[in-house]
């Protein structure tokens, strides 16, 4: 903290509860001064210094939440927080008899990319990919994160599968869009010569009777779909309604 903060408030403080000698029939014990004592300008201060503790407090809480919660390539939410906001928004939901969808996002082939490129260029693929996603999405409440080195998690609050399904072919174009070209692609030993992505969708009207866990397993299986037909496409889960 900036000393001439803690010179203008820890002084007036410090004279006002130091310990005095009073004359008392009974006893001759120290006593603090009673807080009727301290004048005007002690009072305010005090209040000041007590005010400008609390704010510092908070910020240092709100740095630490935020690290915690925070991905540091991507700068997006984490696997972390992605579980704290799914369950918020199922319970939210719920009481609503609302849609809530979940999608799932991963990079094809990022692994291929990282050996033939290096990870500095792998980062910069994942990083910018990142970037893209929150760009096709426009809608209040939506969440994106990472989800592990190569997946991204995303919550649609108030979102049918029809529109989430909507919303993953355009992510998925984008990202064609980027045209971040991959160097095995020349020894023709993948299918596409760009990075693609495969995404899995699901998506229901969250019951308090149920756990947000069955939204987030259907998406992952429709994902795991998407995958075994080689990538570069979208698949909706149908194990829900």
């Amino acid at each position: 903290m900036n000393q001439n903060y803690i010179n203008l408030f820890v002084q007036p403080v410090t004279d006002a509860m130091l310990p005095s000698r009073v004359n008392h029939p009974k006893s001759d014990d120290l006593v603090f001064k009673k807080v009727d004592d301290i004048n005007e300008k002690q009072h305010k201060h005090f209040y000041q210094f007590w005010l400008l503790m609390c704010i510092s407090q908070q910020l240092e809480i709100r740095q630490l939440e935020n690290i915690c919660y925070t991905d540091d390539l991507t700068q997006l939410r984490n696997k972390r927080y992605f579980d704290f906001y799914l369950e918020n928004c199922w319970e939210d939901l719920a009481n609503e008899k609302a849609p809530l969808s979940v999608i799932f996002l991963d990079i094809d082939n990022l692994k291929v990319y990282n050996l033939m490129r290096g990870q500095e260029m792998g980062d910069k693929c994942v990083y910018e990919i990142a970037n893209t996603i929150p760009k096709c999405l426009n809608k209040y409440g939506t969440l994106v994160a990472r989800y592990q080195d190569d997946a991204f998690a995303i919550v649609l609050p108030n979102t049918t599968a029809s529109n989430a399904a909507e919303i993953a072919e355009v992510i998925r174009e984008e990202v064609k869009n980027l045209n971040i070209q991959h160097a095995v692609a020349q020894l023709g030993g993948l299918r596409f010569p760009i990075v693609t992505v495969s995404l899995g969708v699901a998506s229901t009207i969250p019951t308090l009777e149920q756990s947000p866990n069955v939204l987030r397993d259907a998406a992952l299986n429709a994902l795991h779909r998407a995958k075994k037909l080689e990538g570069n496409c979208t698949c909706v889960s149908k194990t829900l309604k």
